[in-house]
């Protein structure tokens, strides 16, 4: 696995999960935040200008015969949140409050590039003791290959190091889940199949096929550049992407045939990374969450019904990057006084609230609760879904071996000292130091 490496100011941040391998130093181009670097952004423009110049658009792989008929909205019924089982950036007790507080009848599925038995069990162990049923929760393997990155160091020497990508933005890495209709066949519910959509991903960490395999979905594959972060939708097939350079270059015809939209909304970029789901919050087909009043005048003038969330004060904190899950809404707080503000406007809704410290995951990574995660509709019986990815593979039990238990209380230790962390005096400043060099 990767640690983070934190540059230590007033206090050093440990967020490990199990000590598998070490992340690039900081020069290295490969950074594992939300944030892409320079040379990121010239290779995905580059690629995305050259896709549509070729017209070599979708994989020769992805399936025929099928027509999307709709995005699934966040809003519906979910069977399974899916999460990368690192913890970076402090994520911990973040995920930590999202498996406690799991609905009824919904799976928590951790995957880890780990292949190691004593780490799939802890893993699991570890997340299935804090779940309101055990049986909540499934720990999943999926490959990852090292990759090769070559950097100058402080003397200007060319450095290579061998990395792993990371799959720890789970919105930007997984999939996105669309509604199929087979060719031919009348709309209706029982003609619908679901289907996961595979898009090329900055940070190389490509699972989507097992991610397929897995919920036994078919699996179309397109070859542009795009994160999931940055797609937000209603069932009813209104999207909203954030118009960046990189995404401008990606046809309509690309989100109509792959992703379901009859209506996409290109925003234009105002704040943060630029992804949709920093700023918009489809909570039903007509109603949307922003915290910005240039987009709520766009919407509204499209005719939607907009509620206003406050902003915290620094650029990548948003109450908008929240996640919904049947009824129940997790909602990142950065211990300021607009905190309150934005929980009251989500319990207005009706939602149960849950309030999950993202201070220093969207400070440091730039990113929040929703870009962890992922959500997909109730599909298919469980055990069909095990048997279509094989029980190897899947890990829902631990034994009581020492190696195990160690592990275990390892982890627990490392979230009780990112729980600390969070409490530290320093933070606040530390935080906003964060902001001094970035490219």
């Amino acid at each position: 696995m990767l640690w983070q490496k934190i540059n230590n100011i007033t206090w050093m941040l440990v967020i490990s999960l199990i000590s598998f391998q070490v992340s690039a130093d900081p020069i290295n181009i490969k950074n594992n935040s939300k944030r892409i670097s320079k040379e990121q952004k010239e290779i995905i423009l580059n690629h995305n200008t050259k896709i549509t110049q070729t017209g070599q658009v979708f994989n020769s792989g992805s399936p025929s015969g099928l027509l999307v008929q709709r995005p699934v909205a966040e809003y519906e019924d979910t069977g399974y949140l899916v999460l990368f089982s690192e913890t970076e950036f402090n994520s911990a007790d973040v995920k930590a409050k999202l498996i406690q507080n799991l609905p009824k009848d919904v799976t928590a599925i951790i995957y880890t590039d780990s292949d190691d038995q004593t780490d799939l069990e802890a893993l699991y162990r570890f997340y299935s003791d804090m779940a309101p049923n055990k049986d909540q929760v499934k720990v999943i393997h999926i490959p990852n290959t090292p990759k090769l990155d070559t950097y100058k160091d402080e003397n200007g020497n060319d450095v290579t190091e061998e990395y792993y990508p990371t799959g720890f933005w789970s919105r930007d890495t997984i999939p996105v889940p669309v509604v199929q209709l087979a060719s031919g066949t009348p709309i209706s519910a029982l003609a619908e199949k679901f289907t996961v959509v595979d898009a090329k991903y900055y940070h190389e960490y490509e699972p989507d096929k097992y991610i397929a395999e897995y919920f036994n979905a078919a699996l179309l594959s397109h070859n542009y550049f795009f994160e999931g972060g940055n797609f937000m939708a209603n069932s009813k097939g209104d999207c909203i992407v954030i118009n960046t350079e990189e995404v401008e270059i990606i046809p309509n015809s690309i989100f109509s045939k792959s992703y379901g939209c009859k209506n996409l909304m290109r925003m234009p970029y105002v704040k943060g990374i630029g992804h949709a789901d920093e700023s918009f919050k489809f909570i039903s087909d007509t109603h949307v969450l922003t915290d910005h009043p240039k987009y709520k005048s766009l919407l509204e003038a499209k005719g939607f019904k907009v509620t206003m969330l406050p902003r915290a004060k620094r650029d990548y904190e948003t109450y908008v990057n929240s996640l919904i899950i049947n009824g129940t809404v997790w909602v990142p707080v950065y211990q300021q006084s607009t905190d309150q503000k934005a929980l009251d406007v989500y319990r207005s809704l009706g939602l149960n609230v849950i309030a999950a410290d993202s201070s220093i995951l969207s400070n440091e990574g730039a990113g929040s609760i929703h870009c962890i995660t992922m959500t997909y509709p109730r599909t298919t019986d469980f055990n069909e879904l095990l048997a279509s990815f094989g029980a190897e593979d899947v890990v829902d039990y631990a034994s009581m071996s020492p190696a195990v238990e160690n592990k275990v209380y390892n982890l627990k230790k490392d979230l009780d000292k990112q729980i600390q962390n969070l409490k530290d005096p320093g933070l606040d400043k530390y935080l906003d130091s964060l902001y001094q060099g970035w490219f």
